[in-house]
Formats: structure tokens, sequence, C-alpha cells
């Protein structure tokens, strides 16, 4: 499926040029998984608009767990979790697309979501199941030691706290670092977020942490999404299979009540895999029925809503070829569309 270049003057006949696309990471067991893309005007049981994968040797893409975007190369980091490496690939990849580069390194183990730091030229990462790993943004091949380690909370003598953690991401204003994780006190899990800075090494306390039955962050994060331009965090929280999203200020610490719910029957989230923030629509994206539920959709729910609410945007069907959506991220597009991939109905 290609792309081209538009003229401006049809730029304009089109409101969704200013507008996200979507891409989704698709696990599928026992076999390689795409990155789907689905448009800012799809809705419904709509098949992607493109997608792309890579496939034989080392390069292979086996499991798009979770997806970065970076904005001045306009390039997309894949966790690759079961092929253990970083994968990066343009923003507008399409079919069987090599990436511009891969990141492996004995360090690395399973990698889950990866947060992009610019103005340090540094890539943190989820690594191994554990800790926090940071290596070198334009990091490519075999990379023996990263630059600095948060190490895992199980070890004599640490303090981290990190058990099993799963999202992060860089906090520009404060230099700091947030990662979700579970705790267990007496046998019983709880969500919490830890926050550490940029350049933490080794295995030091969390500089705050949000947690408490205050924070309804449930028995586990979900998902993590992070709007800077509102200076706000946004968790995806699950108790006893029931989900609710709830947002802080970025400066918020200890047992402290949400800014705004959004929780009850009408959202519709099932075994959720993953959250992300489109700022092009203010608008956050759930990725339901990532695991063992048949009823697999991408959910959009206004940033500032609040209660009991509907989702504003579900795509969902067997048209979608959603299996296991786990990645998720919003891509700003640039001056093309594609010209083929307008589905009718």
């Amino acid at each position: 499926m290609s792309r081209r270049l538009v003229f401006p003057l049809l730029l304009a006949a089109f409101a969704c040029a200013s507008r996200a696309d979507i891409l989704v990471g698709d696990y599928r067991s026992g076999a390689p998984g795409p990155v789907l893309r689905f448009g800012p005007e799809q809705t419904g049981n709509r098949a992607p608009l493109a997608s792309f994968w890579t496939t034989g040797g080392d390069v292979e893409l086996q499991t798009p767990l979770h997806l970065t975007y970076e904005p001045v190369l306009d390039v997309v980091f894949v966790s690759d979790y079961y092929g253990q490496a970083i994968r990066v690939y343009a923003a507008d990849a399409s079919g069987n697309a090599l990436p511009f580069r891969t990141l492996t390194s004995p360090r690395l183990g399973q990698p889950r979501q990866s947060a992009i730091d610019r103005v340090h030229n540094e890539l943190l990462v989820v690594a191994q199941n554990c800790c926090v790993s940071t290596f070198p943004l334009d990091a490519s091949g075999s990379v023996e030691f990263p630059l600095r380690n948060i190490g895992w909370g199980g070890v004599p003598g640490s303090a981290t706290r990190l058990n099993n953690p799963v999202h992060l991401y860089h906090l520009a204003a404060s230099d700091e670092v947030v990662v979700s994780d579970v705790q267990y006190a007496a046998g019983v899990a709880s969500g919490v977020l830890l926050f550490f800075a940029r350049t933490a090494n080794g295995y030091p306390a969390p500089v705050r942490t949000i947690e408490g039955a205050a924070t309804k962050l449930g028995d586990y994060v979900a998902g993590l999404a992070y709007s800077p331009q509102h200076g706000e965090l946004h968790a995806l929280t699950g108790a006893a299979g029931t989900y609710r999203i709830v947002t802080f200020a970025q400066t918020a610490s200890g047992n402290v009540a949400p800014l705004r719910t959004i929780e009850g029957p009408d959202l519709g989230i099932e075994n959720p895999g993953a959250m992300t923030y489109d700022a092009s629509t203010d608008r956050l994206y759930v990725a339901s029925g990532a695991f063992n539920s048949p009823n697999r959709a991408l959910l959009a729910f206004p940033r500032t809503a609040s209660g009991n609410v509907a989702p504003v945007r579900r795509i969902a069907g067997s048209n979608t070829t959603m299996q296991g959506p786990t990645g998720l991220v919003a891509v700003p597009p640039g001056d093309r569309v594609f010209v083929d991939g307008f589905d009718a109905g």
C-alpha cells in the first residue's frame, strides 16, 4: 500500500489530515504479530488502513508489545517482547518492512515499554521484567551494558521497590521517570506509580510514589498514559475484573485522590493491554480485549471525561484483524495520506 505527497489544496479537503493515526501492536500466539494502523476517521468494523511486519532472520518482529513514537525522526520504537529487541521503524512503514535499526542486549531481556528523552539523547526501557535500563537513543546492534540501570527491588539491600514494572514515561519538567508496578502486602496486590530521578543508577529508593486506597489504582496498573501538555498522568487500573481510568497531576505524591475518574459499566473495557494519549483529539485510547477476550476493540474516551461514560470511538469486529491488541501509540500525520486506504461503509 503506497503513500504519496499531496498538494495543499487536497490537504485542505481532508479534515483528518491534522489528526493522528493510531498504531496497534497485535500479539498473536504462536506466530509473529504485525503493527496495525487505523486512520483518524475509521470507526466500527473497519480493516486497518495499513500494517507492517518483518519476517525472517534475526530482524523478525515477533511480539510488538509496546510502541513509542519519536517525532523528530518520525519513527516508532517497537518493543519486541519475545524477540528480545527494540526495533525502530519509519512511522509510515507498511508491508514487510525492515527496521532502520535494532537494539539488543543481554541486559535487555524481554523489553516492555520504552520512553524517549530527546534532550539527553537517551532511551529508557523496562528491561528483563524487573528493571529500568537506559541506552543511547541511537544505540544499534548488540550493546553489552546500558548507560544506567535501576535494579530489581528483590535484591538484598535494594530500595527501588521495582517488582514487575510494565509502563514508563520520562517527565521532562522534573527530569523524572515514572514507572507503573504492582506491590504485594499480606498476599494482596495493589497498583503503584514509582518515580525516580532520570539519572538514578543502582538500587535507590523512589523519590516519591502514588499509592494507597484513595488513589483507586486497584490491584494493578493495566495501562499508563501521559499528557505533558496538561501535566497529567492517566492510569488504567483493574480490580476484580472491573476497570477504570484515573488521572493525577504529574506532581502528585502519596495516597492522593485522582483529579478525575472514568468508571462504570458503559466503558466496555475488558482485559486491556495498553493505553495511550492522542494530543490531536485530546483523547485517551484503550486497547481492550488483549488477553483471552473475544471482544477485541480500540476504545477512545475524552481526556476530561469523568464518571460512567461510553467510548466516543470504537473500532471492533472481524475486519480489524486484531487478535491481541497490546502495543498502542498515536502518530501525528505529516503531509502524506494513503492513496488506496479509504474503505467503504
